[in-house]
């Protein structure tokens, strides 16, 4: 009885879905200019939801790449500001409708970074551009 129910318990297990975040990363190369990973899991299933972003009008683009890696789909941009990038909006079509999470991580060139959690009912990241608690430390060394 014993050897069925661990039997049981381990066929329960193989057959689980795994929930995968997905992972966005932002960062400042020169002043007003970013690159930017946008990394999904591909769905195990026939009727897997796929995720996609909304940028600000803001953004002007300049490159845009896909590529594909083990179980994820990826990203790539490059794109131009002309207001600060502080307080943007990004939303995430269909991160709603789908139980996977979004873990983002936002570098800047004064060094500061951010990482964020964004939850499937919020859909969207705010992007908060806090500067480096060291910055200021290091200039009064200079």
């Amino acid at each position: 009885m014993r050897v069925f129910i661990f039997i049981l318990f381990l066929l329960s297990a193989l057959s689980s879905d795994e929930i995968r975040p997905a992972y966005l990363e932002i960062q400042e190369t020169t002043k007003n200019t970013y690159k930017l990973l946008f990394k999904t899991p591909k769905g195990s299933e026939k009727g897997s939801i796929k995720l996609s972003l909304v940028l600000p009008t803001s953004f002007k683009v300049h490159s845009k790449s896909f590529s594909s890696l083990n179980s994820y789909t990826l990203m790539h941009l490059e794109f131009t500001m002309q207001e600060p990038i502080n307080k943007q909006v990004i939303k995430i079509k269909n991160l709603n409708h789908s139980s996977v999470e979004l873990i983002a991580k936002l570098v800047f060139l004064d060094g500061g970074t951010s990482i964020k959690r964004v939850l499937p009912q919020s859909g969207q990241l705010v992007i908060e551009h806090n500067s480096s608690f060291i910055q200021p430390f290091i200039l009064m060394l200079i």
